[in-house]
């Protein structure tokens, strides 16, 4: 009986050293290109959009088309049930609240969190649900929803005739997977230095096109940021050929969507 129970129990060890020496399962990290600023950003089973609600052309940008726009408010795939609606600022290539209140009024499960300016668009119901982040220049605010968490952060927009506007930078962690959105902020070292970005070890970084135009600049994403993959985003639709041209020739690491719906899968950093 006792070299029995022994065997058994050396079997049970084995099979435990076994699964110990297995690969963890890969995370599937999948971001989703809406329009201009517009992510859908998926890990495993969380998710976040950002600048999703764009449903009309503003200035030279691009708009969600109205097949995806109308799948994102029905809860059609690749959106589904979305945890999370981030909204940089204010400007209509970034948020229209047109396009935000019948998403909003359908869909309870999504939670809202973005500035006070962007919120005074709402209809005050749905204002009145929504969750508002306004933190100093140089200091974060930060949101907690099981398995996700936002730091928001205070960068100018850039040009100095958008100063008042308050843009919202975000980093967006699923589960270890660190994601940052810089809105429509502008490129400076000095406006970066507070958040040490380098240090937080980001997979993703979504970067407007102008941040990468100099060397200097690219530099400053390089070392300042430090993410594992940059995408570049805003770009103006009659510009996409030459940053395509731009980019292919000083930054071919950087990732460029064009299309509606184009979906990347991204390996993160590391396994966390």
């Amino acid at each position: 009986m006792l070299p029995r129970l022994i065997f058994a129990a050396l079997f049970a060890l084995a099979l435990a050293q076994e699964a110990e020496r297995k690969p963890e399962k890969p995370v599937k990290l999948t971001v989703t290109y809406l329009a201009n600023e517009g992510f859908h950003v998926r890990l495993g089973e969380r998710d976040f959009v950002i600048d999703a609600f764009v449903a009309e052309p503003y200035s030279i940008y691009a708009s969600v088309p109205e097949k995806v726009y109308s799948r994102l408010v029905g809860g059609e795939e690749p959106f589904g049930a979305i945890e999370l609606a981030l909204v940089s600022h204010v400007h209509g290539d970034h948020f229209q609240a047109k396009a935000a209140e019948p998403y909003l009024e359908r869909h309870d499960e999504t939670v809202l969190a973005t500035s006070p300016q962007v919120l005074a668009k709402l209809d005050e119901t749905l204002a009145g649900k929504a969750k508002a982040f306004l933190p100093e220049n140089g200091e974060v605010e930060t949101l907690r929803l099981e398995g996700i968490r936002v730091d928001f952060l205070r960068l100018p927009h850039s040009g100095a005739a958008n100063r008042e506007i308050q843009n919202l930078a975000h980093v967006v962690d699923l589960g270890g997977v660190r994601v940052l959105h810089l809105g429509d902020a502008d490129a400076s070292a000095k406006n970066l230095e507070p958040y040490a970005l380098h240090e937080r070890e980001l997979d993703v970084a979504f970067v407007p096109y102008w941040w990468l135009h100099s060397a200097d600049d690219r530099r400053l994403v390089r070392e300042a940021i430090a993410a594992k993959h940059v995408v570049a985003v805003h770009v103006p639709p009659a510009e996409i050929d030459d940053v395509r041209e731009h980019l292919a020739e000083h930054a071919p690491e950087v990732i460029l969507f064009e299309k509606a719906l184009e979906t990347r899968e991204l390996a993160p950093l590391r396994s966390r």
